[in-house]
């Protein structure tokens, strides 16, 4: 995994997009694992994404033991805000796409704004193809987003068969 701590940009408030981890490659297998963003300050009003995933994956996709533990947006959250973000269209069926043991606490946005939380957001799949998605045993805890958008904790669409979202 990687480690992201103790990040603080407060000077000038940015415009574009953050991404931590990013993928756009059509691999067999993607892992997204056992990765930590601690004590993070973050003056940008942007989309952020943490993990970002544009890739058309064809067996597996394992997102397990993420950790996001203090995290405060300094800015106007005028974008959304994502844990975790998956849309490829031509995923196949055959594709395994696991989500667990996946921590998401203390994200902090006192400064007013419209952008929507998504905690996992998967819309892999739709020309035909839906991926299996197993998402669970995930925590979702102590937000505090001042935005008029969406809170999402899972958005997750054509789920494949036997495609589950528990908590």
């Amino acid at each position: 995994g990687n480690l992201f701590s103790a990040l603080t940009f407060s000077s000038v408030a940015g415009l574009g997009p953050l991404y931590f981890i990013r993928n756009n490659s059509d691999a067999s297998q993607l892992s997204f694992s056992n990765n930590i963003w601690n004590n993070l300050q973050i003056r940008n009003a942007g989309a952020h994404y943490f993990m970002h995933n544009t890739g058309n994956v064809q067996a597996l996709v394992a997102v397990h033991n993420n950790s996001l533990n203090v995290y405060e947006r300094q800015f106007s959250s005028s974008a959304d805000f994502y844990f975790y973000y998956a849309s490829a269209p031509a995923v196949p069926a055959a594709c395994v796409q696991s989500f667990s043991s996946n921590l998401i606490s203390n994200v902090t946005s006192t400064v007013s704004g419209v952008g929507s939380f998504y905690g996992i957001y998967s819309i892999d799949g739709g020309l035909g193809t839906f991926p299996l998605k197993n998402i669970h045993h995930n925590t979702i805890s102590n937000i505090t987003y001042n935005s008029s958008g969406d809170f999402l904790g899972y958005y997750a669409n054509h789920l494949g068969d036997g495609g589950t979202a528990q908590s």
